[in-house]
């Protein structure tokens, strides 16, 4: 009877597709929506893979990845993110939200971890 007046909530995690693995070339990023939020995948130049809530922890300013300095940038304060999601310059005071990504017939897939 406990169970029925209060229901178990039924939350699905969030997933995107974001390319084919052989038309995401090694350097570059890719932005997609997940759920509600913006998400950043990235191909690191040795071909793995990182995905992150596109949004700074300093004021939520969606942030970008540089293949020139191999590195996540938010523009608005010149926060500066490694491609491993932490916080190394700037005002962000928090790493970056960290995402799954997998490989799902020949799909990248990223989702909540």
């Amino acid at each position: 009877m406990v169970r029925f007046l209060s229901p178990v909530s039924r939350r699905t995690k969030e997933r995107a597709e974001v390319c084919p693995v052989d038309e995401f070339a090694a350097g570059t990023a890719r932005s997609v929506v997940l759920g509600e939020q913006a998400a950043l995948v990235i191909r690191l130049p040795d071909g793995s893979f990182r995905a992150y809530i596109a949004l700074c922890t300093h004021l939520q300013c969606v942030v970008g990845y540089s293949a020139e300095n191999n590195r996540i940038e938010c523009r608005c304060h010149e926060g500066v993110y490694s491609v491993e999601g932490a916080n190394v310059s700037g005002p962000p005071p928090r790493p970056l939200a960290a995402l799954k990504v997998t490989i799902e017939s020949g799909v990248v897939v990223v989702s909540e971890g």
